[in-house]
C-alpha cells in the first residue's frame, strides 16, 4: 500500500499558515523571486502552458515503448473475488518446497517457491481488496473485521514463508534459490531474524504504544501527553531493537526497514546540504508562491468522477501517449473510488493486487481543485504497478522509490495542468510545485530530528523539546515548537519521513531538466516505471541516470540546476 500522505501537505500547510503569526515572516525572511508561471498560460486563464519557467524547450507529447511484457486481466473491480486464497494448495506448496529444499533436485525447490509466489499474490489480492473495501466503508465494522482478518492470515503466512525461505538459503540448494529469487529479496532475508519471547514481548508493547497515538489525538489529548507517550515509545523502540541485536532502533531501521540501501551516515551528510543550498532556494521561491494563484487551488470543484478522470486521462497523455494505457485499464475496470464522503476514510493511496498485476485507486477528496493532483499521484503509483510483474512476497514497498514514480509525475505535467483543471492551471503549477519543496526540507528535517532523539541518551521530554527547536533554527522553519506532534508517521512509522526528501530530490531534479530538455526528462520517468519492484533508492538513480544525492557535493549542484530552473 502507498498511502499519498504528501497530498494535501501543501493544502494543510496553507491553511494552518493564514492564522498563524509566523505566516508574515515567512515572506520576509524570503528574497523575492521572479514569478515562475508557464509561458503562455495567461494567468487563470484557459489554454495549454506551452512553455517552462526559463521560456525555453518544448513540452510536446514524448512517444515512448515500454519493453516490460506484463500480462494483466480486464476483470472489473466488483467481479474480483476477495477469497481467492487456496489454503488446501497454499500449504501443499509449502510442504512441496520443504521436502524440495532436503531433496537432491534444486529445480524442484524452485518451482514450489514459484507455486508459493503465486497462490501467496492471491491472498496479497485479497488483502488489498479487503483494505480498500474497508476505506470505502468507513468505519463501518464489518469491514474492518474482514480486513482484519485477511491481514492475520497475510501475517502469519508471510512469517511461515520467510521461515521456509530463510532455511533454504542456508540449504544445499542456497545458491540456486538465492539466484531464483534475487538478491532484493535475499537481502531481506538475510536481515530477517527469528523473535525470541522478550523480542516479541517488546514488539507488542511498541505496537501499542504507537496506537494509543491515534487515540489520544481523536480526544484532542494535551501536548505534554502526547510528548510523554512519544518518549516512551522511542525508549520502547530503542530496547526491542537492542534485543535484536542493534545497537539502536536507528540501526535497526537502516538495516531492514523500508528497503533502503542507504547508510544513516549518507544521509546526515546530505541532509547538512539541504540545509545550507536547499533552503535558500526554497525561500527564494516562498516569496513568489505566496501569490493569488496558489489560493486558487483550494477553491471548491464540483465536477463529476468521470469528468474528472477523463481530464486526468487527457492530461497524462500530454506526457506521454504511453500512459494512456494503463489508464485506460484503471477506468475500464473501475479500480478507483475517488468519490467524496464523509463515511469514508481521510486519505488517499494506492493499494497492489499482486494477482493482478495492477492496483486499487483510492482518493478520499475535499472537493477542491487541489484534489486534481492527487489522482496524477496517485495514478502514477497505479502505472508502475501496471509496468511491472508483482513479487508478492516482494510488494512495492521501497517508498523512496516509490514516490519519485508518483511526485515525478505530478511535476512533469507542469504545463498540462491547464488540461487537467481547465481555468486553474497557475493554481496547480504552484500549488503541486511548493508542495515537492516542502517536502525536501521537512523530509530530511524531520529525519535529522528523529535520528538525534533515537540517539539521545536518558532521553528526556525536554531534550526532545530541545532537539526540535535546533532543527527548526538549521532549516529556517518557522514552525511552532509542537508543530512536530502533528506528524503522525513519528509514533506509527519512524523514519518513513525520509523518504519524501529522497524522492523529492529526483522529482524536482526531474522537473529542472524538463524545463530545457522536456522529452530527455520525460524518458527518464517511463523509465524509472519499469523499473522492477524491489529496485533500491540509490539502484534506480543509477539505472536512470540520475546522481546519488547522497553523496557529498549532489544536493549542492542539484539546487544550483533547480534555482537556475526557477529562476531563482
Amino acid at each position: 500500500m502507498y498511502s499519498a500522505i504528501l497530498e494535501g501537505k501543501a493544502a494543510t500547510w496553507f491553511r494552518a499558515a493564514r492564522t498563524r503569526p509566523w505566516f508574515a515572516a515567512v515572506l520576509i525572511l524570503a528574497l523575492c523571486a521572479p514569478a515562475l508561471s508557464a509561458c503562455g498560460s495567461g494567468g487563470n486563464g484557459g489554454g495549454e502552458a506551452d512553455g517552462n519557467a526559463t521560456g525555453e524547450g518544448s513540452s510536446a507529447p514524448v512517444e515512448f515503448e515500454y519493453g516490460n511484457e506484463v500480462e494483466h486481466w480486464n476483470v472489473a473491480l466488483p467481479d474480483r473475488s476477495r477469497d481467492s486464497f487456496d489454503e488446501v494448495a497454499y500449504n501443499a506448496a509449502l510442504q512441496e518446497f520443504q521436502t524440495a529444499m532436503n531433496g537432491d533436485d534444486a529445480s524442484a525447490l524452485l518451482n514450489a517457491y514459484d507455486k508459493l509466489e503465486r497462490l501467496f499474490a492471491d491472498l496479497s489480492s485479497d488483502r488489498a481488496l479487503a483494505d480498500f473495501d474497508c476505506a470505502c466503508a468507513g468505519f463501518d465494522g464489518a469491514a474492518a473485521s474482514a480486513y482484519a482478518a485477511k491481514q492475520a492470515a497475510y501475517d502469519s503466512h508471510y512469517q511461515e514463508c520467510a521461515q521456509a525461505f530463510m532455511d533454504a538459503l542456508e540449504s544445499k540448494h542456497g545458491a540456486a534459490f538465492r539466484a531464483h529469487i534475487g538478491e532484493g529479496f535475499s537481502s531481506v532475508l538475510d536481515n530477517s531474524s527469528t523473535m525470541s519471547s522478550e523480542s516479541a514481548a517488546l514488539r507488542a508493547k511498541c505496537d501499542n504504544l504507537a496506537s494509543q497515538y491515534s487515540a489520544l489525538v481523536s480526544r484532542d489529548a494535551s501536548d505534554a501527553e502526547l510528548k510523554r507517550l512519544y518518549v516512551e515509545l522511542v525508549n520502547a523502540n530503542n530496547a526491542w531493537a537492542r534485543s535484536l541485536g542493534y545497537e539502536n532502533y536507528v540501526e535497526y531501521v537502516f538495516a531492514t526497514e523500508y528497503g533502503r540501501d542507504y547508510t544513516m551516515a549518507e544521509i546526515e551528510a546530505a541532509q547538512d546540504e539541504v540545509a545550507r543550498e536547499f533552503v535558500p532556494v526554497y525561500q527564494n521561491y516562498v516569496a513568489d508562491v505566496m501569490g493569488d494563484d496558489i489560493d486558487d487551488a483550494f477553491d471548491a470543484l464540483d465536477e463529476s468522477e468521470e469528468t474528472l478522470m477523463s481530464n486526468a486521462r487527457a492530461c497524462v497523455a500530454r506526457v506521454s501517449p504511453a500512459l494512456g494505457e494503463s489508464f485506460d485499464h484503471l477506468v475500464d475496470n473501475g479500480l478507483y473510488d475517488i468519490s467524496a464522503s464523509e463515511a469514508k476514510v481521510r486519505n488517499s493511496y494506492t493499494v497492489e493486487m499482486a494477482a493482478y498485476n495492477d492496483g486499487c485507486v483510492f482518493v478520499n477528496p475535499n472537493t477542491e481543485v487541489a484534489d486534481c493532483a492527487a489522482i496524477v499521484h496517485e495514478f502514477g503509483h497505479f502505472n508502475h504497478m501496471y509496468r511491472v510483474r508483482a513479487n508478492s512476497f516482494m510488494p512495492n514497498t521501497v517508498v523512496d522509490v516509490q514516490e519519485i514514480m508518483s511526485q515525478s509525475l505530478e511535476l512533469l505535467c507542469y504545463d498540462h495542468y491547464d488540461v487537467l483543471c481547465p481555468g486553474y492551471g497557475d493554481a496547480l503549477r504552484e500549488y503541486v510545485l511548493f508542495d515537492k519543496l516542502v517536502a525536501v526540507r521537512e523530509g530530511f528535517a524531520i529525519n535529522e530530528a528523529e535520528t538525534r532523539v533515537y540517539c539521545e541518551p536518558d532521553l528526556t521530554v525536554d531534550k526532545v523539546d530541545a532537539i526540535w527547536a535546533e532543527v527548526y533554527e538549521k532549516y529556517s522553519w518557522p514552525a511552532d515548537e509542537n508543530e512536530w506532534l502533528s506528524t503522525s508517521h513519528l509514533f506509527t512509522s519512524p523514519f518513513y519521513y525520509a523518504a519524501y526528501g529522497t524522492s523529492a530530490l529526483a522529482a524536482l531534479d526531474l522537473f529542472a531538466e524538463s524545463r530545457s530538455d522536456y522529452a530527455a526528462a520525460v524518458g527518464t520517468y517511463l523509465r524509472l516505471s519499469e523499473l522492477a519492484p524491489e529496485t533500491t533508492y540509490c539502484q534506480a538513480l543509477r539505472e536512470a541516470g540520475l546522481p546519488n544525492y547522497l553523496e557529498k557535493g549532489q544536493v549542492t549542484a542539484f539546487s544550483i540546476r533547480l534555482a537556475n530552473a526557477l529562476g531563482v
